[in-house]
């Protein structure tokens, strides 16, 4: 009996060995484009091309302040935060009222709308990039912040919804109605009970949308015209000329414009990864 619960122990061991080599691995093929970057952000373009996986001769700081003026990032990353930060909120604020409003109360037409908000999700930009121009011409918002933070909102709140009707359904209606019991209203229940569960879901949310419109080019090449309204990936541009790209500044300015991303990441990457899987279930 000993020797067979030992041998499930060793099993247990070798088992969990192997897949922690297994993931290091993974997680080495990961995180390697960006340790390569970083380190050819220390390199000329003469050593990059020399030796593009070797170590650079020297770790000289002085790029990244090149980079960053050149990029004119002082305006950029403004720009990039209020339009990541105006997004997210009108996507959270409209979002969870749209998939409470669908996941909870019954009403005609519900389920057809959910079945649009579903199929809309596979509708790119391109599609719609013509009409939104017009749009936003009438609307005479072309040419400021707010084209790409709508555009923007347009675009990611069919995914979002998606994955906040799948978690608000999975909530009890036992719940809400005990709430009701104790004199609740349908809009107290949504912010008092409903938000606070739905911690997980949210940050999944957050980082989606933060990601989407950190990294987001064709609305803002198309409705951005004044440098000083330009986001990050549009200044990123500065660093390609008609015959030749600066490899080492560009890579530096890649490295800048990560950390913002990687920072909202690591700080909800737990209630990220709950949120996924709660948002997983089938509708």
């Amino acid at each position: 009996m000993f020797n067979r619960k030992h041998g499930v122990l060793g099993g247990d061991k070798l088992f969990n060995f192997v897949g922690t080599i297994i993931l290091s691995i993974c997680l080495l093929f990961s995180f390697y484009p960006l340790i390569w970057m970083l380190l050819n952000s220390f390199k000329t373009n003469d050593e990059i091309f020399l030796s593009p996986m070797g170590l650079p001769s020297s770790f000289d700081l002085s790029v990244y302040a090149v980079a960053w003026e050149r990029a004119n990032f002082s305006s950029a990353f403004l720009s990039s935060i209020i339009n990541s930060a105006a997004s997210v909120a009108l996507v959270l604020i409209t979002g969870t009222l749209a998939a409470f409003a669908l996941a909870r109360i019954k009403f005609r037409g519900n389920a057809l709308i959910v079945k649009l908000l579903t199929i809309s999700i596979i509708i790119s930009g391109q599609l719609i990039l013509i009409p939104l121009f017009y749009t936003m011409q009438r609307l005479h918002l072309y040419n400021s912040l707010w084209a790409t933070i709508f555009a923007n909102t347009a675009m990611s709140l069919p995914l979002c919804i998606y994955l906040l009707y799948s978690f608000f359904r999975e909530i009890p209606f036992e719940i809400e109605e005990s709430t009701w019991i104790d004199g609740c209203g349908t809009f107290k229940f949504y912010y008092k009970f409903v938000l606070p569960l739905s911690k997980p879901i949210l940050s999944t949310v957050i980082i989606f949308v933060s990601l989407w419109t950190w990294n987001e080019y064709l609305f803002a090449l198309t409705f951005l015209k004044v440098e000083s309204i330009r986001t990050i990936p549009l200044q990123l541009q500065s660093f390609f000329s008609r015959y030749s790209v600066e490899y080492d500044k560009l890579f530096a300015a890649l490295s800048i414009s990560l950390l913002p991303i990687l920072t909202v990441y690591i700080i909800l990457q737990k209630a990220f990864i709950k949120g996924l899987t709660a948002g997983a279930v089938k509708m």
